[in-house]
């Protein structure tokens, strides 16, 4: 049985709980799944430091750059060159941060890269929300590919 086909099995069920017989076959023969074990414990340690990197983003560097950062994400998840968002489905800091900068809602907002009308963002410009963006934006989309 090889790494794929234990993922492919999935999850059995046992006296009514799931169970999944994945570690069994590992823990009898570990020499033949050596590489996909270094493979699956480096994309673990990889995500973990994105989290570590979102976290002290989230700390330490301003809304403006922090949705510069989360608009670039969206956009590399999207087959699409722009992203039209509900300014509603922003996380709450986000939302929070633009109406408080913006205090006349009726007013239209244009910003580099992107621009804000009618209760709906629009991404303009890649390279200008790149500019924008803190540098963990790179740290971050550099451990993705490396997850690859």
């Amino acid at each position: 049985m090889t790494p794929a086909d234990i993922l492919a099995a999935g999850p059995s069920r046992r006296n009514g709980h799931a169970s999944c017989n994945a570690g069994t076959s590992v823990r009898q023969d570990p020499s033949r799944f050596t590489p996909w074990l270094w493979h699956t414990t480096s994309a673990a340690q990889s995500l973990i430091g994105q989290i570590a990197q979102w976290s002290f983003c989230a700390l330490h560097h301003s809304p403006a750059q922090r949705l510069a950062s989360w608009l670039l994400h969206g956009l590399a998840q999207s087959p699409k060159t722009e992203l039209l968002l509900s300014v509603q489905a922003l996380p709450l800091v986000m939302q929070q941060w633009l109406s408080s900068s913006y205090a006349v809602e009726a007013q239209a907002i244009h910003e580099p890269g992107y621009t804000v009308k009618d209760g709906c963002l629009r991404t303009t410009a890649k390279a200008q929300l790149l500019a924008q963006a803190c540098s963990c934006h790179a740290t971050i989309a550099n451990s993705n590919s490396a997850l690859c």
